[in-house]
C-alpha cells in the first residue's frame, strides 16, 4: 500500500515514496509515468525511496511488489502532482 505521496496530493519536486508490504514481500520496484524510478529500500518497517522530478505537472506512481521468487504479489497506482 502506497502511503505516500497521497493519491490526488500535491507535493514539491523531491518525494519521499513510503510504501507499505507484508513480510513475504522481497522488492518493490518505483515506476513514474511509465518509468523506472528505482527500487524501494526497506528501512524502519517501510520501503522508501526519495525521488527528484524534473518537471512540474501530474504523475502516477505505480509500487510493484514481488515476492522472492520474482511474483508479482502487489502492484498499486497513485497519481499526485508536482509543483
Amino acid at each position: 500500500m502506497v502511503l505516500s505521496p497521497e493519491p490526488a496530493g500535491t507535493q514539491a519536486r523531491t518525494v519521499e515514496i513510503r510504501v507499505a508490504a507484508s513480510a513475504s514481500v522481497e522488492n518493490i520496484k518505483l515506476d513514474a509515468d511509465g518509468w523506472s524510478i528505482g527500487d524501494a529500500t526497506l528501512s524502519e518497517g517501510l520501503w522508501r525511496l526519495t525521488y527528484r522530478f524534473q518537471q512540474a505537472g501530474e504523475r502516477r506512481l505505480t509500487a510493484t511488489a514481488a515476492d522472492a521468487h520474482g511474483d508479482v504479489v502487489a502492484r498499486q497506482s497513485v497519481t499526485f502532482t508536482v509543483r
